[in-house]
Order: C-alpha cells, then sequence, then structure tokens
C-alpha cells in the first residue's frame, strides 16, 4: 500500500503544478518565489502584483494553520492572490515544508524518502499540458504576452554558481524559497530565520548586481 504522505505529496504537487500553469496562460508569467520575491527586494517591476502574490502564498497556509482545517486590475489581482494561496496550500498539503522529507529525498544510502519524487512528477505534468496550449496562443487569459521557450538554453557561469549555492542549503537546511515563505506563516523558526537570511542574500546580490526584468 502507498504511504499516505507519498499521496499527499502527489495531491499537494497537482495542486502547484495546476496553479502554476494557470499562472502562466492567466497572466503570460512563470511562476518562481524566488523570482517573485527577489522582484520584491529589488523593486525590479511589477511589486504590487508580485507583493499581492506573496501575500495569498503567506496568507492561507496559515488560516489553514491557525484553524486547523484539512487540506494590475481587480481581476488580476484577485487571481493572483488565489493563485499565491493554491501555491502555499500545495506546499503544505504535499508536505514540503517538513525540512526532513527533502533531507529524506537526498539521503540515498540511509533513510530514504520518496515522497518529493511524487510532489516533482504531479507538478510538472500540468506545466507539460500548460506549455503546449502557450505555444497555440500568444496573449494571456487575462492580457499580455504569452513566454516562449528559448530555441536554445542559456547556460553560463552564474547559472552552475547559483545553482551549486542554491543545492549546498536546501541539503543543509531542507527548505527553499517557496515551503520557506510557507513555513513563516506558520511561525516557524526555521522559516523566519531562513526568510531574513534569504532577503538578505537577494539585497546585497541586488547592490552589486543590478536585476533584469523576469516573467515572474
Amino acid at each position: 500500500m502507498i504511504p499516505m504522505d507519498w499521496l499527499l505529496g502527489l495531491a499537494g504537487s497537482l495542486m502547484i503544478g495546476t496553479t502554476a500553469a494557470l499562472f502562466l496562460l492567466m497572466n503570460g508569467r512563470i511562476m518562481g518565489a524566488s523570482g517573485i520575491l527577489g522582484s520584491l527586494v529589488d523593486s525590479s517591476g511589477r511589486t504590487a502584483e508580485r507583493a499581492v502574490f506573496v501575500a495569498g502564498l503567506i496568507a492561507v497556509p496559515g488560516l489553514v494553520a491557525l484553524f486547523t482545517v484539512p487540506a494590475t486590475n481587480a481581476t488580476s489581482s484577485l487571481s493572483l492572490l488565489l493563485l499565491g494561496g493554491l501555491v502555499g496550500l500545495g506546499l503544505l498539503i504535499s508536505g514540503i515544508t517538513d525540512t526532513t522529507k527533502v533531507q529524506g529525498w537526498l539521503d540515498l544510502f540511509s533513510a530514504w524518502d520518496p515522497t518529493l519524487a511524487f510532489v516533482m512528477g504531479g507538478a510538472i505534468l500540468p506545466m507539460l499540458v500548460a506549455w503546449r496550449i502557450a505555444a497555440r496562443r500568444e496573449t494571456a487569459l487575462l492580457g499580455g504576452t504569452l513566454p516562449t521557450l528559448p530555441a536554445t538554453p542559456r547556460l553560463n557561469a552564474p547559472l552552475f554558481a547559483g545553482a551549486v549555492l542554491f543545492g549546498f542549503g536546501w541539503t543543509l537546511v531542507g527548505l527553499c524559497p517557496g515551503p520557506a515563505l510557507v513555513a513563516l506563516s506558520c511561525s516557524d523558526v526555521e522559516g523566519v530565520t531562513f526568510v531574513a537570511a534569504m532577503i538578505t542574500g537577494m539585497t546585497l546580490h541586488s547592490l552589486r548586481t543590478p536585476r533584469t526584468e523576469v516573467t515572474a
């Protein structure tokens, strides 16, 4: 019998993946917690919209935890608030706010926990459908131009360096930006510490290297 943690991971990730697909098709942008938060830190554009998304991401899981319930127009702002809330709820249901799930996935030679495989698989499926739909459209449902995939991958030194640093941090702590914001809403000390350190790093980087406009 499949453990319930694995099934919850799949259910939560399907919610996240579906939300990311809706974010792409409705707003014409790619959803990523680190990109959205980083753009808020250095005010690189769409600050109000991104603040609304982050508010939903933090508020909905916080309300769920509080009441222990089971798992740049008004329309656009409402959609971003709802989408942010769905992502937060999906992260909460999937259990990825539990750092031991991530560290268990990376611990191949001891008590390996495959929950994260269900999370990643469930999140990828809706996006595969969304990109196929986006390829046949030019405009998002709420306006704006849909992004296109680059003809050739843009591989460079900053990408590899950032990926290595992210991997080290993810392994040591077991948190990445999205789950950390959800943990923050639940008054988790680890989440508060992680988010504070993350914002400090983003601020220092933005002071050294001006951020270009992103699609998140």
